[in-house]
């Protein structure tokens, strides 16, 4: 009887094998001439990638690459589009769906600087107003914020004039891809990255004198003294130490950037110490792992780790400009000079503008 059970076991195990559905193994382990590679991260990660691509084969077929690539290009020349799209609605309660978009666009928000790639319009943040269900307002990528008050009939745009400004320090990747994909945002050079490469250029005896001029440009009552406060850097420092002074006269125009905006809001602009400190936590992660492994592991690990640290962020100083800086307000020496609602009232008449 044993005997017999065992067998019938064994049958009915091998029966539901052969009839369960295939799917791929959890994990397939490299060939037995790559074994003194396992627990290598860089090999693991790129063996995790191969493997998904070689299922069920084992190897990627020869010219797989070149028949996805002619799938897409067949795709972009053949989109499934109907000669007359009905509406949303309709789209949803048939047998047969439409697409109404979004769609790339080429150029996106940059086509009159001559950039023709394809740039999606896909919506990246949602919110609706708890008080009023027809109130939305939504992100979209490439597109800026946008606003209705009737429930998506009409749409009015909230950022296309808001004065933009990027702070960091001289790398050139950094500039030149923000002139090529956003042309019209303001530079503003960092302080702290600006001031030691400056002290450098001087000997340590004519530091601390240095270091008290360059404050009183960065902390001057407003942007005309603070030209004024580069003239006097430059009648002392700039005839013995050339180099020095070149440092804030080549790049004035871009130092003194954050004058323009609201004065609270000069301490956090003039330098990039509140982003580099929102990723302080993960640097310092990174450096003790030497490394994420994989590129979804480093995304899910700087994730967490910025949620954690978190918890001890504090707003910017004056919360409430924000708003108006986004509205696309001026400020001249860091006082709002212009109110928007004549511009905007038909499109945001409610939304609160303060006075600096």
């Amino acid at each position: 009887m044993a005997v017999r059970r065992r067998a019938v076991i064994a049958f009915a195990v091998l029966a539901l094998g052969l009839l369960a559905p295939e799917r791929a193994p959890a994990r397939q382990r490299p060939p037995r001439k790559h074994s003194h590679l396992i627990g290598n991260r860089h090999f693991e990660a790129w063996w995790w990638v191969f493997a998904q691509r070689a299922y069920p084969l084992g190897y990627v077929p020869e010219g797989a690459k070149e028949r996805a690539l002619r799938q897409i290009e067949n795709a972009k020349a053949n989109p499934r589009t109907s000669p007359a799209a009905p509406s949303p609605l309709a789209a949803v309660a048939g047998d047969a769906w439409v697409n109404i978009g979004p769609a790339p666009i080429n150029g996106g928000q940059v086509g009159a600087t001559g950039n023709t790639r394809p740039m999606s319009g896909r919506v990246a943040a949602v919110a609706v107003d708890p008080t009023d269900p027809s109130h939305w307002l939504i992100g979209a990528a490439q597109g800026g914020v946008w606003e209705t008050r009737d429930a998506g009939a009409n749409w009015a745009p909230l950022t296309d004039a808001a004065p933009t400004l990027a702070t960091g320090d001289g790398a050139l990747g950094f500039w030149g891809a923000l002139s090529e994909v956003f042309p019209e945002t303001r530079h503003q050079r960092d302080w702290c990255h600006k001031t030691a490469n400056l002290l450098d250029c001087l000997p340590k005896a004519v530091q601390p004198g240095a270091k008290k001029a360059i404050f009183q440009i960065t902390n001057a009552e407003d942007k005309a003294a603070a030209a004024k406060a580069v003239e006097e850097f430059v009648d002392t420092y700039g005839l013995k130490w050339p180099k020095a002074a070149a440092k804030i006269v080549d790049d004035q125009a871009e130092l003194l950037a954050f004058y323009d905006f609201p004065a609270e809001h000069w301490g956090h602009l003039r330098t990039s110490n509140p982003i580099e400190s929102t990723f302080s936590p993960v640097r310092a992660r990174t450096n003790v792992t030497r490394g994420a492994g994989s590129r979804t592991a480093a995304f899910g690990m700087a994730f967490k780790l910025i949620q954690a640290a978190e918890g001890s962020w504090r707003k910017v100083n004056a919360p409430h400009l924000v708003a108006p800086v986004a509205a696309g307000a001026t400020f001249i020496n860091g006082k709002l000079v212009e109110r928007v609602e004549e511009k905007v009232a038909a499109s945001f008449s409610r939304i609160p503008i303060h006075n600096s």
